[in-house]
């Protein structure tokens, strides 16, 4: 019987975001025959049900802010004997966990995986952290991934390999029928041009100017909806916007969806205004779908798939940015959406190219 490649990622949050749909997916397609995946955890979801239905364990810790409970659960759970241990990184402002993995009696082998160009939470003090911390690992990890090159560009001053942030290309894959169930459960008519958007409400993401934006649109086609895809602390704040410019029948916050993909075909367009990525995972979930992507040009350029993605500065005002969206909306027929998810899997984005690639890589270090 051969041994399996025990491997321990770090880390999951209790919002489903890019990082944990990525290890979810990977969790679902990576060879268990071969590799045992578990996870740190910093708090309970949903989403979780499966990656234990999958055969693999999560370890729950205390926040970082209770350092010294933090640091022996950290020291527990990396210590039970783990070939890899792999760690999922927005920003290195908090890089204590790589440095204690480092130091273990029994030093196992060390990913850094960065899959942001910004810290999540953005403010100076933490990307001065970031800089300095950049620094003060650079010669641990045994192997750098990232998910764009300025991705590794942000993370490392070394050279990285760049994964591609692989998707279930044929769940994405453009569906009449969830179209129309999601449409007739949103009342929505079909006629109705409906733009999207996925994210989490946070700062990066935008979504304030995402609404303006929006309410330029309406104001030129009022046949206009649009949806929001997501949870987080600005929530209450794009509500109380959404109010104030009275669009409250106009745009749906529709909370988390562990189902984006149903909600994608019955969309018409996606915009994303983030201020900053490290890829844009919903780009290409956008794309896949067969749907016009409009993204801000702070997205990279590894997130541009087909021929129906398009940025605009978010330097430009409200207006112009609404009237560029309108004039090159096209509409893709049912089998023009259909055919996008190939495209997006023959440029290298279907989840199962990707856990190959990882896989190899697995094996690579510890073989």
């Amino acid at each position: 019987m051969i041994k399996k490649i025990r491997i321990l990622h770090v880390l999951l949050t209790n919002n489903l975001g890019g990082i944990e749909s990525l290890l979810c997916n990977i969790d679902e397609n990576i060879d268990k025959n071969k590799f045992q995946l578990d996870f740190i955890a910093t708090g309970r979801a949903e989403y979780q049900r499966k990656i234990l239905a999958n055969g693999s364990k999560i370890f729950f810790i205390p926040s970082e802010k209770k350092i010294i409970h933090y640091k022996k659960a950290m020291l527990n759970i990396m210590n039970q004997n783990y070939d890899i241990i792999h760690f999922n990184k927005n920003s290195l402002a908090n890089c204590l966990p790589i440095i204690w993995a480092n130091r273990l009696k029994k030093r196992p082998k060390i990913i850094v995986h960065s899959h942001n160009t910004s810290p999540s939470i953005n403010n100076l003090v933490l990307k001065e952290l970031h800089k300095i911390n950049r620094k003060l690992i650079r010669n641990i990890p045994d192997y750098r991934i990232a998910c764009s090159k300025s991705a590794a560009n942000f993370m490392f001053d070394k050279d990285a390999t760049v994964l591609r942030n692989g998707i279930d290309t044929k769940k994405f894959r453009f569906s009449i029928e969830n179209r129309n169930d999601i449409r007739k459960q949103l009342d929505v008519s079909p006629n109705t041009v409906v733009f999207g958007n996925v994210g989490r409400f946070s700062q990066q993401k935008n979504h304030e100017r995402l609404i303006y934006i929006f309410n330029e649109i309406q104001h030129i086609n009022p046949n206009t909806k649009l949806l929001l895809i997501g949870d987080g602390k600005l929530r209450k704040k794009i509500k109380d916007t959404v109010q104030k410019l009275k669009l409250n029948n106009k745009v749906m916050l529709l909370g988390k969806k562990t189902d984006v993909y149903r909600y994608l075909s019955a969309m018409d367009a996606v915009i994303i205004p983030s201020l900053y990525e490290g890829l844009g995972i919903s780009a290409v979930e956008a794309q896949c779908s067969g749907l016009p992507t409009f993204v801000a040009d702070s997205i990279p350029k590894e997130a541009f798939v087909t021929k129906h993605i398009q940025s605009f500065s978010l330097d430009s005002d409200d207006k112009e940015i609404a009237k560029l969206v309108l004039k090159n909306v096209k509409l893709l027929n049912n089998v023009e959406r259909i055919e996008q998810s190939r495209v997006v899997a023959e440029h290298g984005y279907d989840i199962k190219d990707t856990t190959l690639k990882l896989g190899r890589i697995y094996e690579g270090l510890v073989n």
